[in-house]
């Protein structure tokens, strides 16, 4: 990526709103481009700038004011009914006093009614903004799978594949002893059209993770193993996308594995049922 394909994507990738290849083409650029990076800077500078000046602190006792408000309004409903009109007649002499009373006595509902609205309206709002933030929050599974599926683009764009390149299994999964606290079951499945390649040591979710490698056809497809309890494990395999890739998850002799690639959700899933019933 170079300086002018870059520049449309700045205020989204600013707002965290490229997607994760765009992402990691971009911050490579902005690795070796001081000038982009100053750029990027400065509006993160003035996002950062307008988040600050666009919100303030209530002043203190302002819910107890308006909810004090809101109650006189609601004592005074009980209140809001016609006078016959025969008692009115003999107070027309003096309509004008009656006129400033029934002035005064409107504006003051008038003011508790807009006090009651906008106390209605700020409640609605206030509401509607934490059930958006709530919404919007990813749960741990989908951090996991996003960070997963940034580790298989990683391994691609970085040339960084294999640590150990080896179709060999007794190769592959004797590597990793003593780098991490597990054995991944690194399987040969090249008869089932899954070509082990190797392996490799990857960082997920704080942890120095395994990383199988194996290739149909084009397609690359990265095995990440986790222990069990690091993810929910269900017997049955959950199959899910993001950002354009396919991911299928299983749980198998006590560890979490998810495979990840751009190949399709039925590839995905005849690997799962190769390498399951090899393995067992």
């Amino acid at each position: 990526m170079d300086c002018e394909t870059l520049a449309p994507l700045l205020d989204a990738y600013v707002d965290g709103e490229t997607d994760l290849a765009q992402t990691l083409l971009i911050e490579q650029h902005l690795a070796s481009c001081a000038t982009c990076k100053a750029q990027v800077q400065a509006r993160g500078d003035w996002h950062t700038l307008i988040r600050k000046t666009a919100y303030f602190p209530a002043p203190s006792g302002l819910r107890e004011r308006l909810y004090a408000e809101l109650q006189d309004s609601l004592e005074l409903a009980p209140n809001e009914v016609a006078t016959p009109t025969r008692e009115t007649l003999p107070l027309l002499p003096s309509a004008p006093r009656v006129a400033r009373r029934q002035r005064r006595f409107g504006q003051r509902r008038l003011g508790q009614h807009w006090v009651a609205g906008f106390v209605s309206a700020a409640a609605l709002l206030l509401f509607a903004l934490n059930l958006n933030w709530y919404l919007r929050q990813p749960n741990a599974e989908t951090r996991l799978a996003t960070e997963l599926v940034a580790a298989h683009v990683r391994s691609q764009l970085a040339a960084h594949l294999t640590d150990v390149v080896s179709s060999d299994q007794h190769t592959v999964r004797p590597w990793f002893n003593g780098r991490i606290d597990i054995a991944p079951p690194a399987i040969d499945l090249a008869a089932q059209g899954y070509a082990l390649i190797g392996g490799r040591l990857d960082y997920i979710a704080g942890h120095g993770t395994a990383a199988l490698v194996y290739r149909h056809h084009e397609h690359v497809l990265n095995v990440f193993v986790l222990p069990a309890g690091a993810v929910p494990a269900d017997a049955k395999p959950q199959a899910s996308s993001l950002q354009g890739f396919h991911l299928l998850r299983w749980a198998q002799s006590g560890l979490v594995l998810w495979v990840i690639s751009d190949a399709s959700e039925s590839t995905l899933q005849g690997f799962a049922e190769a390498f399951k019933q090899t393995a067992s």
